[in-house]
């Protein structure tokens, strides 16, 4: 089984479909999202895609870890980190949004 299938769900299209509109949003490569780099526009899009996997498409935080290529605390770290923007930041709302 490979970290897009789900059972009972399934989300295959809907995981690869976000990741590769938050890429292009973005303009980066799926690599570069996954990569270690900390840039700033890099670190926005991967935490809007963790956000969206874990909290919309309900992928648990390992799974969507091994989407990330990150440890299933950095997914949840990530998505609290985002939950907060989202009450104070209205463009990092906006951009999240962009995505449902």
């Amino acid at each position: 089984m490979n970290y897009f299938s789900r059972p009972g769900l399934d989300y295959a299209g809907s995981s690869e479909s976000l990741i590769n509109a938050i890429c292009l949003a973005y303009g980066i490569t799926e690599e570069v999202l996954k990569s270690k780099t900390r840039v700033g526009k890099i670190v926005e899009a991967r935490t809007i895609a963790a956000y969206h996997l874990h909290r919309r498409l309900k992928y648990s935080s390992t799974v969507t870890g091994r989407m990330l290529n990150r440890d299933h605390a950095t997914i949840l770290h990530l998505c609290n980190k985002a939950e907060d923007l989202i009450d104070v930041d209205k463009k990092f709302k906006n951009q999240i949004n962009r995505f449902i």
